[in-house]
């Protein structure tokens, strides 16, 4: 029985009649054009007996209390013979072309072929993507599906359409897979993600689908340089199992040797996961051939030039690659379409587990994403999106930018969105990675309602950059903040026209107090638009922040004694040159210290680290298993502690000593009257270490000491006043890593029994 309801649920079934609706397209873009060069929505009528038919005695309707909406005034339609009729609700009357006097619903609905008293034939679809149809597998049959090809006045036999009898999905139970297509159609298939061709396994029976698995060679590519020094975190040699799904690809070669389309499906009969599950399914060529995959050193790579080169390193059209992703959540298939896939990222296209960008294009099936993963971002859809890997983090805490995104998420600018997934490639267990919306003309489009050729994404720093007129129009605003004395009230006027000063003030207080170290020299990008010219600033790749938490980000931020990375005074200039004006200088003091009290404490913060933790922690092993990354558990743990629960509780007192330093204010607004540098100026240790059930803390230079555990939870609260040596009683502490605080100070002790 639930074979047969699936089966039910997965083949829409169509009655068969003489005369017969054979196939639909709701959303003609450039598929099929009209004789007045108009794109309208279609309907195909089939005649599928051995007679001519009168077709006057006939109608079409999208209403079936309407029986007689449209009449077919075509005259006599010949057996096997096809007629295209333009659902466009026009009173349009072109020879020897026919009209119908309502449309199709993108959405979808059902439409009727009936005599005018009863219906005929009827056939009822969802929404249908760009130029490309839904109908009959072909003539003779009573299934009706999405075609893979569109076959408008010929038979959809040369769709290429195959119908599988289980979508992809979570089986508790092994079972056997049945392929549909047109009768006599070969149907060839692979079991690793490879293309079928005529060397393939070919389809004579049911697959049997189990929970057994061949062996996957390319897991022994390597996906970094293996003789020459590291650029990133090198390839490692998978050391023990990982988890698996059953991948199985399938397509249609007819009798001409032409290719079908490919068909990817991925069968779980596990889940030791509890993030979100993303399947990708690509032949193993387009990742790891020599020659022409993406995801390797390969023929790009050059020896003497190790960090800049490799096939991963290629970009353009020329190096995206067909895919078919699958998204689950909680064992429950949400999502499955096919997309283009490229190597995403800067440096970290050398690491060994790379991020990839998807795209979403018409020659793909769809040429748009449903927004499915951010329900927070106010969008419908993605032109793309990019499923990042955990190297990009070089702390080896994973959780960085997905934090820092949420810390920020009330702030005036525009920022990245993050999901946590886990992704499989071809099967195979491939770590953790995020989803990501991509912040680039098609995302602000969308989002803003705009015409994507109306927006410029640039660099607020322009050197020798190609003559477009985006940077053309930015070097107009650059050399004007360069040449200019901006603490001048008319000068300022003029930056208050071409910047978005709210958004900048929130964007420099972002970057300055999470410690972004890897900007503005980098990674600093500006947007604006014809609706609104004022340029605004863009957040992303918050990587390297968080590392030190005393870092004087302002002083960092408005050197102008050097023009190296990361921070040149060519870049520096234009925060140096704001700073200078009387009324941007007291808005960002002002906004400062309001996150620093409001936004940015850590009792709003530490749940956020709290979230993500929890989602990362129980993945670790297996992501460890895969990429031998991050290190260890413990050292995960240390820096989760280290740089994330500690940034977050102590930055707001050195950020505001930095403020305190940099504009001369008040030292009320200080945490405390005494320095920090005069808290950190003690050298506390701890004895033994590692301990067992007793240690004992010197050099005491705070009135309480508290003792923490990795997560950032508070274990015990000891007074210390004038007290310089300590004994404190840990047995009934478990072993484990453990932090001492003492005012700022941060001592690492280990329990072990």
């Amino acid at each position: 029985m639930r074979r047969l309801l699936i089966l039910i649920l997965l083949l829409c079934y169509t009655g068969l009649a003489q005369l017969q609706i054979n196939e639909v397209c709701s959303d003609n873009d450039e598929l099929l054009q009209s004789a007045n060069d108009e794109y309208y929505d279609w309907i195909e009528i089939y005649n599928n007996s051995d007679n001519p038919i009168q077709m006057y005695n006939y109608y079409l309707t999208d209403d079936k209390n309407d029986l007689e909406k449209w009449n077919i005034d075509y005259g006599v339609l010949f057996s096997n013979e096809y007629i295209i009729i333009y659902a466009s609700d026009d009173n349009i009357n072109i020879p020897d072309e026919l009209h119908a006097n309502f449309k199709l619903s993108s959405n979808g609905e059902t439409i009727y072929l009936t005599d005018g008293t009863k219906i005929i034939d009827r056939i009822k679809f969802g929404k249908i993507n760009e130029d490309y149809t839904f109908g009959r597998i072909e003539e003779s049959s009573e299934i009706v599906t999405h075609l893979a090809k569109p076959t408008p006045g010929e038979s959809n036999r040369n769709s290429g359409t195959i119908l599988a009898s289980r979508e992809s999905g979570y089986y508790v139970s092994e079972f056997d897979l049945k392929l549909y297509a047109a009768a006599g159609q070969k149907i060839y298939y692979t079991t690793n993600g490879d293309d079928p061709t005529v060397q393939s396994l070919e389809y004579t029976g049911a697959i049997e689908i189990k929970d057994n698995y061949e062996y996957y060679k390319y897991l022994d590519v390597p996906t970094t340089p293996t003789n020459t020094s590291k650029c990133y975190f090198e390839w490692k040699k998978v050391e023990t199992g990982i988890p698996r799904c059953k991948v199985i690809s399938y397509r249609l070669i007819n009798e001409n040797g032409e290719l079908g389309k490919v068909y990817n499906k991925s069968y779980f009969f596990q889940n030791p996961h509890a993030l979100q599950v993303i399947s990708l399914v690509t032949d193993n060529l387009n990742l790891f051939s020599f020659d022409t995959g993406i995801y390797v050193p390969g023929v790009n790579f050059d020896e003497k030039d190790p960090c800049s080169t490799g096939n991963y390193k290629m970009r353009g059209d020329e190096w995206e690659r067909p895919i078919t992703y699958s998204l689950f959540e909680n064992e429950r298939l949400i999502i499955e379409h096919n997309a283009g896939v490229r190597i995403h990222g800067s440096g970290s296209r050398d690491a060994a587990q790379k991020s990839l960008r998807l795209y979403a294009k018409k020659s793909y099936g769809i040429n748009k994403f449903p927004n499915l993963y951010f329900p927070e971002l106010d969008i419908n859809e993605l032109d793309n999106l990019i499923l990042r890997g955990t190297m990009s983090d070089h702390s080896m805490a994973l959780i960085k930018d997905a934090v820092t995104m949420e810390c920020v998420r009330g702030l005036n600018f525009e920022q990245t969105y993050i999901r946590p997934v886990v992704a499989y490639i071809n099967s195979n267990y491939w770590g953790i990675h995020e989803i990501r919306n991509r912040l680039d003309e098609e995302f602000f489009s969308e989002k803003y309602d705009i015409d994507k050729d109306s927006i410029d994404i640039v660099a607020p720093v322009v050197f020798g950059t190609p003559g477009q007129i985006k940077y053309q129009k930015m070097k107009v605003v650059y050399d004007f903040i360069v040449e200019n004395d901006l603490s001048l009230e008319e000068n300022y006027e003029y930056i208050k026209q071409v910047y978005d000063i709210p958004q900048i003030i929130d964007y420099y207080i972002a970057e300055t107090y999470f410690a972004n170290t890897d900007w503005p020299g980098n990674n600093l990008q500006f947007w604006n638009s014809v609706v609104d010219r004022r340029y605004k600033p863009i957040f992303y790749d918050l990587d390297a922040s968080w590392r030190d938490r005393e870092r004087d980000m302002i002083e960092f931020t408005t050197q102008m004694e050097h023009d190296e990375y990361p921070n040149p005074s060519s870049t520096n200039v234009i925060f140096s040159k704001l700073l200078s004006n009387d009324e941007f200088r007291q808005h960002f003091i002002d906004r400062a210290l309001y996150l620093i009290d409001n936004e940015f404490t850590y009792e709003k913060i530490k749940p956020i680290i709290d979230k993500y933790a929890n989602q990362y922690r129980p993945e670790l092993s297996l992501n460890m298993d895969r990429w031998h990354f991050p290190e260890s558990e413990s050292r995960w743990q240390e820096t989760l502690f280290r740089d994330y629960y500690e940034f977050a509780r102590l930055r707001g007192c050195y950020y505001k000593e930095h403020l305190v330093n940099h504009f001369n204010l008040d030292e009320e607004i200080l945490c405390s009257k005494t320095s920090i540098s005069d808290i950190n100026s003690g050298s506390p240790s701890i004895s033994p270490n590692p301990a067992n059930n007793i240690i004992t803390v010197e050099n005491v230079s705070s009135d309480y000491i508290s003792i923490y555990d990795l997560q950032g939870t508070e274990l015990m609260s000891l007074d210390s006043k004038y007290i310089s040596k300590l004994k404190v009683d840990i047995s009934k502490l478990a072993p484990s890593v453990y932090f001492i605080r003492m005012g700022n100070r941060i001592v690492k002790f280990i329990i072990i029994r």
